[in-house]
């Protein structure tokens, strides 16, 4: 558990890589996780907390086969993935809000948000390893782009 402070914000990051990389992620996945878990802390300050350093975020790592889960729990009040603005909406294009949520969808292979323990919200991110054969087809169909 940590306190709400974004002093933390690039630990987290590191270990969220690091902690990728250990259970055999490519380069390339460990960092996408760690931007998922970035933008799901800096929620979990900034919505959640309120930045209320009193506060704490708790962080879960599970390594599961083929996968990374990690967990981001927050003190605040509750939070609805349904009820996040959709960035894409011509409305919402130049606003910053909804913006997190769109990035860790994209980031990680599943995103979910359940009510804490007591109260706030806890943040479910969910990264597969992918075997080789994927990641060389995903490679050489980059290589194609013009």
């Amino acid at each position: 558990m940590l306190s709400s402070r974004l002093e933390y914000l690039d630990a987290v990051h590191r270990v969220s890589e690091e902690i990728g990389r250990a259970a055999g992620l490519t380069r390339t996945q460990a960092f996408e996780l760690s931007l998922a878990v970035r933008e799901a802390f800096v929620n979990a300050l900034t919505h959640g907390n309120s930045l209320d350093c009193r506060k704490k975020v708790r962080l879960t790592y599970r390594v599961e086969g083929d996968a990374v889960r990690v967990s981001v729990g927050d003190e605040g009040s509750g939070f609805s993935l349904e009820r996040a603005p959709d960035p894409l909406a011509p409305d919402n294009l130049t606003r910053s809000e909804g913006r997190g949520i769109f990035l860790m969808r994209n980031y990680v292979d599943e995103l979910k948000v359940r009510p804490g323990p007591g109260r706030g919200a806890v943040v479910c991110l969910l990264k597969r390893r992918r075997p080789a054969a994927a990641r060389r087809a995903a490679a050489a169909g980059r290589r194609r782009e013009p």
